[in-house]
């Protein structure tokens, strides 16, 4: 996208947004502020997250002098920011919005309520990302209980299996985690299809988890099935089936496939994902043994790091809005350390 065209599209939401903040402001009326709710959605959606931060907040802040702090539409709008918070790295705040949110929502739609388990289930899962794993595994166990009773072993249940496993899994208890993966991808394969995102998602999950207690041929074969899935469903350049790629290069690079993981490798290195998102998910190939620069598949893999990082770099002038986005995301994965490594690395290696 040329300057010209990101500052006129900048400008246009601008607009529209001042337009229907100033509708809210004079008419005070809650129909106002849904209006103004309802473009925050629509900007988060074409995933103009940075305008649609600003919007949900000024959205909350509107319906809470209108309606009140603990009106539906305001926990709604707060439940939506607090959505966003953590997708875009801000999870110490999303948690804070959460905290507040929650009891609410119990209060005015009760414990049980569908709406009610959706913000304890994106809550707990924020807690997850921030370590804070004993509380986030009390609250999915709490939410997977109740949306059992509610909805039985359907999709937002499956949801909570998958959450309440990964759970276990950061917290080391692969043996548990496992146990709960396996029974969340028979049900979701018997209900949603073998093929279907949901599916792949834990069955992508599952192998991760099975690499990490060395079961090495179960994840391989977990994770070639689930990436022959993905690349006939979704195509080869869909960021599923790139996800795929990395954790099978990790797998044949544990069992010595170094040819086949290089493979793999640069059919991800020659896709058309964005430079940061290839900087983010390289990350976890690329991290494994950074310093063993003797091996190839390692030295080759880190130095690929830091050339998409150098190519970053050199595109700084033209990066969008989701480029940002996806900076941001690098840094999260990455962290700070890393990446003055891969600095430091740029000056020992001519490219």
């Amino acid at each position: 996208m040329s300057d010209s065209k990101s500052q006129s599209h900048a400008e246009s939401w601008m607009h529209d947004f001042v337009t229907r903040r100033d509708d809210a402001i004079r008419r005070q009326q809650p129909e106002a502020v849904s209006e103004l709710y309802k473009y925050a959605v629509a900007l988060d959606r074409k995933k103009l997250w940075s305008a649609a931060e600003q919007v949900y907040r000024e959205a909350a802040e509107l319906a809470t002098r209108i309606v009140g702090a603990d009106a539906h539409l305001t926990l709604t709008i707060l439940h939506s920011l607090a959505y966003l918070l953590d997708s875009s790295g801000k999870q110490q705040e999303a948690a804070q919005v959460y905290e507040a949110v929650l009891p609410g929502m119990e209060k005015l739609m009760g414990k049980e309520d569908p709406e009610t388990l959706d913000v304890m289930n994106n809550y707990a899962c924020t807690l997850d990302n921030l370590d804070h794993l004993n509380r986030a595994e009390i609250m999915h166990r709490t939410t997977l209980s109740r949306r059992q009773k509610i909805f039985g072993m359907t999709g937002p249940t499956l949801i909570s299996l998958n959450n309440l496993s990964c759970v276990l899994d950061n917290k080391g208890q692969y043996a548990d985690a496992e146990v709960i993966y396996r029974n969340a991808l028979e049900m979701v394969e018997r209900m949603a299809g073998k093929n279907d995102r949901r599916t792949l998602t834990v069955r992508n999950n599952l192998g991760c988890l099975l690499n990490a207690r060395g079961k090495l041929d179960d994840a391989e074969e977990m994770h070639v099935e689930t990436l022959r899935r993905r690349t006939v469903a979704f195509g080869e350049e869909d960021p599923e089936t790139l996800q795929s790629m990395n954790n099978l290069a990790v797998v044949f690079e544990a069992r010595g496939k170094h040819d086949e993981a290089e493979s793999l490798l640069g059919i991800f290195l020659g896709s058309r994902l964005g430079l940061f998102s290839q900087f983010a998910i390289l990350y976890p190939i690329l991290s494994r043994d950074p310093f063993a620069y003797s091996r190839p598949f390692v030295a080759r893999s880190h130095l690929s790091y830091c050339l998409a990082f150098q190519s970053c770099l050199a595109n700084f002038s033209n990066f969008t809005s989701v480029d940002w986005s996806n900076i941001l995301m690098a840094f999260v994965v990455s962290g700070v350390v890393t990446i003055f490594r891969c600095m430091i690395t740029l000056r020992i290696f001519t490219f």
